[in-house]
C-alpha cells in the first residue's frame, strides 16, 4: 500500500512539473491575396489550447512562428486601418511657425483633416478573414516544422 501511495505521488509530481505539456512546432509560410503577397497585417492563430498567437506579416507576405501548439489550428488575417502621416509639432510662441501653417492646412481640409490614401501591398482583404471562426481558414499542425501558406480570394 505504501508503494502505491508513493507511485501516485510521483505521478502527480511529474504531471504538475510539466511533463504533460503539448508539443510545439515552428510554422512558416506566405500570405497572398488575389495572387499577390499581402504586405503587412497580422496573422492570428487560435491553437488547440484555445489561446491566440498573433504574428506580424512581413512586407513580402511571409510570416513565421517558432512555438505553436500542435493540433487543429484556426486562422484569422487582420489588417489595421490605414494610417495618415503624423502632424508636425507646433512651434512655441515666438519660434519658427512652420508647423503652425501645416496644422492650419490640415484643419482647412474636409471635416478638419486631410485624408491620405495608403494602400496595403496586396490590397485590402474582405472582413470575414479577420475572424477565425468565420474565415474558413484552418489546418492541422502535426510536424515539428511545417509550412502553411495561405492564398486568400
Amino acid at each position: 500500500m505504501r508503494w502505491l501511495k508513493l507511485g501516485a505521488a510521483a505521478l502527480l509530481v511529474a504531471l504538475i512539473g510539466g511533463c504533460g505539456q503539448q508539443p510545439r512546432s515552428r510554422v512558416y509560410g506566405t500570405v497572398r491575396y488575389q495572387g499577390k503577397p499581402l504586405g503587412g497585417g497580422t496573422i492570428v492563430f487560435v491553437a488547440s489550447d484555445n489561446r491566440t498567437y498573433p504574428v506580424q506579416i512581413q512586407a513580402d507576405g511571409s510570416y513565421q512562428i517558432d512555438s505553436l501548439p500542435r493540433g487543429h489550428v484556426q486562422v484569422a488575417i487582420q489588417q489595421g486601418p490605414p494610417r495618415t502621416s503624423p502632424r508636425p509639432q507646433l512651434a512655441a510662441k515666438g519660434e519658427d511657425s512652420s508647423g503652425m501653417s501645416a496644422a492650419k492646412f490640415d484643419d482647412a481640409g474636409p471635416k478638419g483633416r486631410r485624408k491620405q490614401k495608403t494602400a496595403t501591398p496586396g490590397g485590402t482583404i474582405p472582413p470575414q478573414y479577420a475572424n477565425s471562426e468565420r474565415s474558413g481558414l484552418s489546418f492541422d499542425l502535426i510536424s515539428a516544422e511545417q509550412e502553411h501558406s495561405i492564398d486568400l480570394k
